[in-house]
């Protein structure tokens, strides 16, 4: 879950570190108990001064990072799924566009819920007509209700932006840029998405 106390950025070293230290020994250990998996392994990661610890692992894609690398695929992600479905996957890489996204998450009020505080639904989003989608722009729907044509929170994450650009600063900047067009009250954010990158 996301904490905008705690939480650090995660960079390109951190993806090199999370692979050879957590994916490779758990691939390797499910092979050697002749259990191994086919399909979509998603682990919930926290970066701690100590390293990476796993919070949980998912059989499936995992929103808003799914958001994120999605639009970074260079090939029909259909073709190496049914692939691995079909014990024919012979590629290790999926093949990657040569560009960057940043992905921005806004919350409702009392994101993530914990301490005691409790989410607040129902508050009123404006200026979602005001967002520039497009190609290298997506603007994702995930804790929200319409009612009386009005946008209306109903979860704890509420909207994403993400953006594809050449470079993790451009895409932040207009990640950011686009933001600051939506509001509702209570919304929150992290402000620290592409730093170090």
């Amino acid at each position: 879950g996301y904490n905008p106390h705690t939480d650090t950025t995660f960079d390109e070293g951190d993806s090199h570190a999370s692979v050879n230290k957590i994916f490779k020994p758990v691939a390797l250990e499910m092979k050697k108990n002749k259990t191994p998996f086919v399909g979509v392994l998603f682990a919930g990661l926290m970066k701690t001064k100590d390293g990476f610890k796993v919070l949980e692992f998912n059989c499936r894609f995992g929103d808003p990072e799914t958001q994120a690398i999605m639009p970074l695929i260079d090939e029909d992600l259909f073709v190496c799924l049914k692939a691995c479905a079909e014990g024919q996957l012979q590629q290790e890489k999926i093949k990657m566009k040569p560009v960057k996204s940043v992905h921005v998450v806004m919350a409702s009020y009392g994101y993530p819920g914990t301490e005691g505080t409790k989410l607040r639904f129902g508050d009123v989003i404006t200026g979602i007509e005001n967002v520039t989608v497009g190609p290298q722009l997506s603007l994702y729907f995930a804790g929200v209700k319409i009612e009386n044509e009005k946008y209306l929170t109903h979860g704890g994450r509420v909207l994403g932006v993400t953006v594809v650009d050449e470079s993790f600063l451009n895409a932040k900047f207009k990640a950011y840029r686009e933001i600051a067009k939506i509001q509702f009250a209570g919304c929150q954010y992290r402000t620290d998405i592409g730093e170090n990158l």
